[in-house]
């Protein structure tokens, strides 16, 4: 594979999650609402009033393909004959990183009513999403 068939397929993936964020900001935008609960004290919230499940199973569907792409090659590319050959490696990491997000995507959305667990939803967001 030549590197600009790889170039192409990583803007390509960009290209369409940037395309799934642009909608869901203009069909879906973020309002912010703040709450007075006494005179010194507010609660303050982010959130789209409308149905945003539709963006959010794309976007994990999407991330989840890419992981099975990414396991796929790195399987294929476990029998070439190569110098620095580490595919054994990704091969693990990318099974991994499979895992976990097969694990704590149901957990996720069985949590997204409990507004106490954003410090879970961040340690996610680091061990999984930006991986």
């Amino acid at each position: 594979m030549s590197t600009f068939v790889v170039f192409r397929a990583i803007a390509i993936v960009v290209f369409v999650f940037a395309f799934v964020l642009m909608l869901w900001n203009i069909l879906a935008p973020l309002k912010y609402i703040r709450v007075f609960t006494s005179s010194s004290v507010s609660v303050a919230s982010c959130s789209s009033f409308e149905n945003y499940t539709a963006y959010i199973v794309v976007i994990y569907t999407l991330q989840f393909l890419l992981l099975l792409a990414g396991c796929y090659m790195s399987y294929k590319s476990a029998g070439m004959n190569a110098i620095l050959n580490e595919s054994k490696y990704v091969s693990m990491a990318m099974v991994s990183l499979l895992q976990v997000k097969l694990a704590l995507t149901p957990l996720e959305y069985l949590l997204t009513d409990q507004p106490g667990l954003s410090k879970f939803y961040i340690v996610k967001l680091i061990m999984t999403d930006l991986c």
